[in-house]
């Protein structure tokens, strides 16, 4: 039997889906970080000596891919007419999809205190452990990404510094950070996404780990995010384009005050002292950075 008469073999519950971007290895790092700006959970390789890079993500249903695909080749037009990129859609059976997720997600101490864990994992929780249960499913980030784990390590420490603060979560995604903030006490927390079916999956995260009823989850994007208050402690997990064009959105939404913080994220390093220097001329002062891989996030407070 063939693979493609094993799928067409199999019951369509019993399937995932998989879209797949192939393009030139620098580009593939935007389009990873663009997917997870989505509330996707992307993962991607290439080959050690070629210039091109694959990043994929999976869906429950034939209508998600579907949907996927057209918002991402909508972007992925947006960023390069020229077209360095291509997208094909594909299915496997699920218990393959899931069998490869157990090989390669385990629990992991993200930060000080948080604490990443799949559902099929036992892991005896440490006093002060803030332990966010996820499954990959096919839209939850699990915390390993370069600009989400400076995210969590900075939302950490001014959890200890800054206690009960009020949050923004500026691009959700999977909603993970909010998860972390309110878990680890910060309080009062607006958090939105540009992408109706990102709000959606961060609301049934948040569900599931026992803090939905406290995040204000909203369908908007930057150009008019519809948040009526400030908050001491402000992410924007963004493309760097995104952060840059929304400057001063983004600003005023930060509480003045000289225990207010903001975070900036979703940034190549090659990308980060241009939009650094952009928030530095409006007030900012860089506390400090977080590399990881190919991606550098910033904490800032008001000058």
């Amino acid at each position: 039997m063939t693979v493609k008469e094993s799928i067409d073999s199999v019951k369509e519950d019993d399937l995932v889906y998989v879209l797949r971007i192939e393009a030139g290895r620098e580009f593939a790092d935007i389009v990873q970080a663009m997917l997870e700006t989505l509330g996707c959970n992307p993962t991607s390789w290439h080959e050690e000596d070629e210039d091109s890079a694959v990043v994929e993500m999976f869906c429950d249903t034939a209508g998600e891919v579907e949907s996927l695909r057209q918002q991402v080749e909508s972007l992925l037009q947006d960023l390069s007419p020229a077209n360095r990129w291509g997208v094909t859609t594909s299915s496997m059976p699920s218990n393959s999809w899931q069998d490869a997720w157990k090989e390669f997600f385990h629990t992991t101490r993200v930060s000080k205190h948080i604490v990443v864990k799949p559902s099929w994992e036992f892991y005896e929780a440490e006093a002060g452990d803030c332990v966010i249960e996820v499954d990959p499913g096919m839209s939850f980030g699990t915390g390993n990404h370069g600009t989400t784990r400076g995210c969590l390590n900075f939302i950490d420490e001014l959890s200890e510094e800054f206690p009960e603060k009020r949050f923004i979560d500026l691009g959700c995604g999977s909603g993970i950070l909010s998860i972390a903030a309110v878990k680890l006490g910060l309080r009062d927390t607006v958090a939105i996404d540009i992408d109706e079916l990102s709000v959606e999956i961060a609301r049934k995260n948040s569900d599931a780990n026992g803090v939905g009823g406290e995040i204000d989850f909203r369908v908007a994007d930057l150009k008019e995010p519809g948040i009526d208050k400030t908050a001491d402690i402000v992410c924007a997990n963004i493309l760097a384009h995104i952060l840059v064009e929304y400057s001063a959105v983004i600003e005023s939404l930060v509480a003045i005050g000289p225990d207010s913080r903001l975070m900036l994220a979703g940034i190549l390093t090659e990308e980060y002292e241009k939009v650094s220097t952009v928030f530095v001329k409006l007030g900012f002062v860089q506390i400090k950075t977080f590399e990881a891989d190919e991606w550098t996030s910033g904490l800032f407070r008001r000058g």
